[in-house]
């Protein structure tokens, strides 16, 4: 570990969302890093690319959304808490954004700082999340790629560990203790040189993943509104046929797995038999009671109530049975495409 010092890029305390913007595209950031080793569910490579490379205009100033809004909401009180827990240490808050001085394009910005008196200093990483994602942070171990996102830190600010503070659900607080893994930011290092040389500094962007930010990217760039007419064809190059051919492999493995996956599950439910409970080594199986909500019960008993709730919808299949042409008429077309593969009468659909 060498004993280099982090540089301090911009000081973001009053910073405009267009600014803030602007200033991560300098290099990559933690959140980043995630996305470009395919571990982010939420975005991708291709969407940092974009984030990277395009001009930041006027759309960049919209709203954050309403979860990092409760998020920025909750961090005074989980670092209030956390502060509680450690009367010994000192905790503050960071307004940089830092740049490492080995590798310039990574950077970092980060919750806060923290000393021990025993390990000195070490970084400090505030999450709210909610209880549907409990799951995601176990006993002792926060998720993996919020771990990615704190060795990128600790790379950059060349600090030996950190620390997530968290609040689940509203109500539950817990903490998880973080050292630096040499090997795993040697990795990051490698992946994160590769992607800002070979791609943003290039301005090449990589390959399109099976993402949702990927697929929204490839909507927003050709809207059906751009469209050519279907008379237009394009001869493609012959090496598509291999990806069609993978396709469809894909589609007749994913019959199989489906299948396999249901026959699965039909031996656990014999084997489980009128127990609720199995264990097996360190797995459970469940195969309780399931409950519905009952909208016919609730009528009855509190039809005032259910009115107030109550919404009526077109029953779109019965329609289109019953007046066909009615139903082709008031086809309004989308700003997204679907694309299909056809050969012999046979027609894979992939929606968008």
């Amino acid at each position: 570990m060498k004993n280099l010092k982090p540089r301090k890029l911009y000081n973001t305390k009053n910073m405009s969302r267009r600014e803030w913007l602007m200033a991560r595209q300098s290099g990559l950031g933690g959140s980043d890093v995630a996305s470009i080793a395919g571990l982010n569910q939420y975005s991708s490579a291709w969407q940092v690319f974009i984030d990277k490379t395009e001009p930041i205009n006027e759309v960049s100033e919209e709203t954050i959304s309403e979860p990092a809004e409760w998020g920025n909401r909750n961090e005074p009180t989980i670092r209030a808490k956390f502060r509680e827990n450690h009367p010994e240490w000192k905790v503050q808050q960071s307004h940089i954004m830092w740049q490492s001085a080995e590798y310039p394009f990574m950077l970092a910005n980060v919750d806060g700082l923290v000393f021990d008196p025993k390990r000195g200093w070490g970084i400090l990483e505030i999450k709210n999340t909610s209880e549907w994602l409990s799951d995601n942070w176990g006993e002792e171990q926060a998720p993996e790629h919020y771990i990615i996102q704190l060795q990128h830190y600790l790379k950059v600010l060349n600090l030996k560990w950190g620390i997530f503070a968290v609040l689940i659900g509203g109500n539950r607080y817990k903490e998880f203790y973080v050292e630096r893994d040499e090997e795993l930011i040697e990795a990051l290092v490698e992946i994160e040189k590769d992607f800002w040389e070979n791609h943003v500094l290039a301005n090449v962007a990589p390959y399109p993943d099976g993402s949702k930010s990927a697929g929204d990217i490839l909507d927003g760039l050709f809207p059906s509104s751009t469209a050519l007419p279907e008379d237009e064809i394009l001869e493609l190059e012959d090496a598509t046929i291999l990806l069609i051919n993978e396709l469809d492999e894909l589609k007749v493995q994913e019959k199989e797995i489906k299948n396999r996956k249901a026959e699965i599950e039909n031996l656990l439910k014999k084997k489980m038999g009128e127990h609720q409970v199995g264990m097996v080594e360190e797995r459970k199986v469940t195969w309780k009671p399931s409950r519905s909500f009952s909208e016919k019960e609730l009528e009855k008993a509190k039809p005032d109530l259910y009115k107030q709730f109550a919404i009526t919808t077109l029953d779109k299949a019965k329609f289109k049975k019953a007046y066909p042409k009615v139903y082709e008429a008031y086809m309004i077309p989308s700003e997204k495409r679907s694309l299909t593969v056809k050969e012999d009468g046979f027609l894979y659909a992939v929606s968008s």
